[in-house]
């Protein structure tokens, strides 16, 4: 099964970024998130018995809650002319990366590590840009300044289809 561990964003958070993503697609094409989560780290194609192996790792995971909140839209490559990924960031970076380097260390010698984290919640996958000067334009505008409790991070399911992927949260894991 395809994995990945996340943590899930508050309704209004996720309601913004919904009304963020219309913006967007009439000045691009691509494949839009149907779900919208910030990935802490992305496992692949994972068998049951290195699943189980993951959640008792996970489960030894320390770290104290926090709050975060959305700050910019950003995009991958970092060129917005050459944009691949659409997303919007959250802070504070460096917590949220220590969150992510726990996650790490207690997944050691089970999963390669991640080198280039970059806390970010995905809005799309571009393929391509219609209107280049309204997108840059769009992409420098302020993003409103919407807090997210996190408190727990989830063991996540990931089925691609044709509409996109579907989600299923396994296993949740509270934080201190």
């Amino acid at each position: 099964m395809r994995l990945f561990i996340a943590v899930q964003l508050s309704k209004e958070m996720i309601s913004y970024l919904s009304s963020m993503q219309k913006s967007f697609r009439p000045l691009i094409s691509g494949v839009f998130t149907n779900e919208f989560h910030l990935t802490l780290k992305f496992l692949g194609e994972v068998s049951q018995e290195k699943a189980a192996e993951t959640v008792n790792r996970l489960k030894e995971v320390s770290f104290n809650r926090f709050d975060a909140e959305l700050t910019h839209i950003g995009t991958f490559p970092n060129n917005k002319k050459h944009a691949r990924v659409l997303w919007v960031g959250l802070s504070p970076e460096e917590i949220i990366t220590h969150l992510h380097l726990a996650v790490e260390k207690e997944l050691k010698g089970l999963f390669d590590k991640d080198f280039n984290f970059n806390p970010h919640i995905t809005i799309a996958r571009v393929k391509g840009v219609k209107n280049k000067a309204a997108f840059e334009k769009l992409t420098s505008s302020p993003v409103k300044n919407l807090k997210v409790n996190i408190n727990r991070f989830c063991l996540m399911k990931s089925e691609l289809s044709k509409d996109g992927a579907v989600h299923t949260v396994l296993n949740e894991f509270d934080l201190n």
